[in-house]
């Protein structure tokens, strides 16, 4: 619930004296630079069709999912580690954690059925295994807005309509006459861009797509054509996908209490502080 929140407290107070940046508050306790910039992250590769994620929103979410996570567990009358109060936060999000896993029943990575891991394994071979090489084709442009606009109809392409959007709009005459095909890119191997390079690399499915600045201000709007992963036995990721998957149920239990939390929740933002935070860089 997003409400404006009133009054001033002693953290406040002493955020104002220490110039810390006050981004939002919380029931009316302030949420300050500082705190939020523990979980500032560079912003992600552009991977798929979806708006660019602001990684400073992020960054606000994670610091306001471990303050009610912690206030939970107090709540709950779990104890903390002891230390500084970044550990006392965090050992009091872990512990609730698990009693929650627990409670939902979430299974240990080695009691998951095998059979289940399996189909994990076959259904997110691209989250798993890392591709020989990625064959990617690239509608090249100067302008940001219809980079986007191409994005949103790449996204909704097949292989055909690609090369038609290649041939429209792209100014790479090289790349053009290819129908956008880059050269082949591979991890220690690739002429790339490094902006480039570095969403290239994340397409790991025919037909993904994707967008990218490259350092002399053109605009790539990229498709992957095709990935070559060499043949491997699903015995191979099981220790991987065990973990993953068991991370991911763990997961599952905190987005659904968070739903609980959130809704009682009062979160007023301070849209233009919260702007002002730096972004590290890639």
């Amino acid at each position: 619930m997003l409400v404006l929140a009133a009054g001033c407290d002693a953290r406040e107070t002493s955020a104002r004296a220490d110039g810390d940046v006050i981004v939002a508050h919380l029931d009316g306790q302030p949420v300050l630079a500082s705190e939020v910039q523990l979980h500032l992250r560079p912003a992600p590769p552009r991977i798929g069709a979806g708006p660019a994620i602001d990684p400073r929103r992020v960054a606000l979410d994670e610091a306001v999912r471990v303050r009610l996570l912690a206030r939970e567990a107090r709540r709950r009358g779990l104890a903390p580690l002891d230390g500084p109060p970044a550990l006392v936060q965090s050992s009091l999000v872990r512990a609730l954690v698990d009693e929650e896993s627990a409670r939902r029943g979430v299974p240990a990575p080695e009691a998951i059925p095998e059979d289940e891991l399996r189909r994990f394994v076959e259904n997110h071979i691209d989250r798993l295994d890392t591709p020989s090489e990625i064959l990617v084709a690239a509608i090249v442009v100067t302008d940001a807005a219809l980079a986007e606009r191409l994005l949103a109809q790449a996204d909704r392409a097949d292989g055909s309509g690609f090369a038609r959007l290649v041939a429209a709009h792209s100014i790479d005459a090289a790349s053009r006459a290819r129908a956008g095909v880059l050269a082949p890119v591979r991890e220690h191997d690739h002429e790339l861009d490094r902006a480039v390079f570095q969403v290239a690399w994340q397409l790991r499915r025919p037909g993904m797509v994707g967008l990218a600045e490259a350092h002399d201000g053109r605009w790539l709007v990229l498709r992957a054509m095709r990935v070559e992963r060499p043949a491997r036995p699903w015995e191979t990721f099981a220790a991987r996908a065990r973990n993953l998957l068991a991370r991911q149920r763990r997961d599952e239990v905190v987005d659904a209490l968070m739903v609980q939390l959130r809704r009682v929740a009062t979160l007023t933002i301070d849209e233009r502080a919260l702007a002002g935070l730096p972004v590290p860089a890639r």
